[in-house]
């Protein structure tokens, strides 16, 4: 079964695929851009279509360029400030995140035509990301991509933890923020408060196994 996070990976590649190719592309061709079945490349299709607008004409397939909103200019200040963010976070991720990388790079190619050396440091940190040297945590990027759908859903969710006195509790996520620590896989920290009680910190390495439940979660 394909993994969450090359899914995702190879997701953003088909957008950055048809956005350079506006004439459209056969299945076919993007099948083989991506190593993936071409039944694969229909599914990642029919998704992205959820998402963006899709033409299909004569067996190929594109994006609707005109009605999708490009990434907005930034100034020189605005530039390196995004890039030494995404910079640091790439110093601090102790693991190889194929989601981050992939987005970076995404933002990376906004950036070829106005602003290519910037674009070149970009794809840089996308590299560090993926560094080659870095170990692989499959788990760690499924527990933050569930983390981040009961977050954006509003739903709460029931955390059990590795170690402590309550290994498990049902917390609402009332947000995700960069991590202080440097010894952890991801430098996420998420900020839970289970009902009727005071909100508190949680390292994302601290959880085992995460359910998104149906209840609707607090919001601060």
């Amino acid at each position: 079964m394909e993994s969450s996070g090359k899914k995702s990976e190879r997701m953003i590649q088909l957008e950055l695929l048809l956005m350079s190719h506006p004439e459209g592309m056969r299945r076919a061709e993007i099948a083989r851009r991506l190593g993936v079945h071409r039944a694969t490349v229909g599914r990642y299709i029919d998704e992205l279509s959820t998402r963006v607008p899709i033409w299909e004409k004569e067996y190929r397939i594109g994006l609707e360029l005109d009605q999708i909103q490009e990434f907005p200019h930034l100034g020189l200040l605005e530039s390196i400030n995004l890039y030494l963010a995404l910079d640091y976070f790439a110093e601090h991720t102790g693991v190889k995140n194929p989601p981050a990388a992939a987005a970076v790079r995404k933002i990376a190619g906004f950036f070829n035509g106005s602003a290519p050396f910037l674009s070149r440091r970009l794809y840089g940190v996308a590299d560090k990301i993926d560094d080659e040297t870095k170990p692989e945590s499959l788990t760690t990027i499924v527990l933050l991509e569930q983390l981040a759908e009961a977050w954006v859903a509003g739903k709460k969710v029931r955390i059990t933890r590795n170690s402590g006195k309550k290994s498990e509790e049902v917390c609402s996520i009332l947000n995700l923020e960069f991590s202080k620590s440097v010894d952890e896989a991801i430098p996420v920290t998420i900020v839970a408060k289970p009902a009727g009680q005071e909100q508190y910190a949680l390292a994302l390495n601290d959880i085992a196994m995460i359910e998104i439940l149906l209840d609707d979660a607090e919001r601060d």
